[in-house]
């Protein structure tokens, strides 16, 4: 058996809009992360291990399956704007963990 010593990284990110029913009104506010590996649920569910480039911190981070969360922002990201997301601290399911470089530019729309 080889052992597993490549961290965890970005696969995928993108803003998705969370949608409010009573006001029919849509916002960016919440970022879709996907990474190329099952990770540990405690490392990627703090706050903290994660900066936006505009923004800051995201209020609150959510693991949808093994490897997705949903990051919840504090206020709407403005469309059409550039920024990245800085990941630090997300741990795999063998305990290596991300390498801490900024995450690819996404445009908000």
């Amino acid at each position: 058996m080889v052992p597993d010593t490549n961290p965890p990284f970005v696969a995928n990110a993108y803003s998705y809009p969370h949608f409010n029913l009573a006001t029919q009104v849509a916002t960016s506010d919440q970022l879709i992360i996907e990474y190329n590996e099952p990770i540990d649920s405690a490392s990627a569910t703090t706050a903290a291990n994660y900066q936006l480039s505009v923004g800051g911190k995201p209020s609150s981070v959510v693991l949808t399956n093994d490897r997705t969360v949903v990051l919840a922002l504090s206020g709407p990201l403005t469309d059409d704007t550039a920024f990245t997301v800085t990941v630090t601290g997300v741990r795999d399911l063998v305990v290596s963990t991300v390498t801490s470089v900024p995450g690819p530019e996404l445009n908000a729309s």
